[in-house]
């Protein structure tokens, strides 16, 4: 199974330890996710990492970064933690799911996304 180019959205992520991971090394592994992106999901209640980013890239000499914009936190002010939305002085004034390093989280919603089970794309409810 390929999973590069993989793209998670309208989906609700919540109440678990890590609400999405994206793991593996690139250097060792051909099937980890690669270019992973996140968007348009409810990633709410979850208690270590709304999304956590832990794909290692030797050729970038680091983590790959994961797109996780343009998803709903649990709170308009963004996500939380270290990563999350930070003030000038470092103070994390965002309220919702935290995220980890390597994660861009910048754009993100306002308000929660309308979730579709029939597995149409639709855009955010407003």
């Amino acid at each position: 199974m390929n999973s590069i180019g993989t793209i998670i959205r309208y989906n609700d992520a919540l109440n678990n330890d890590i609400g999405i991971e994206s793991v593996g090394n690139i250097s060792w592994e051909p099937t980890i996710p690669s270019g992973t992106e996140i968007h348009f999901n409810n990633i709410v209640g979850n208690v270590d990492y709304g999304v956590k980013s832990s794909v290692w890239d030797e050729s970038l000499g680091g983590a790959e970064e994961v797109d996780a914009t343009n998803n709903w936190w649990g709170h308009a002010s963004g996500p939380s933690g270290e990563y999350g939305r930070v003030n000038r002085a470092g103070k994390v004034i965002g309220k919702g799911d935290s995220v980890s390093d390597n994660v861009d989280w910048d754009p993100w919603l306002r308000m929660r996304v309308w979730t579709n089970p029939a597995g149409k794309d639709l855009p955010p409810r407003k």
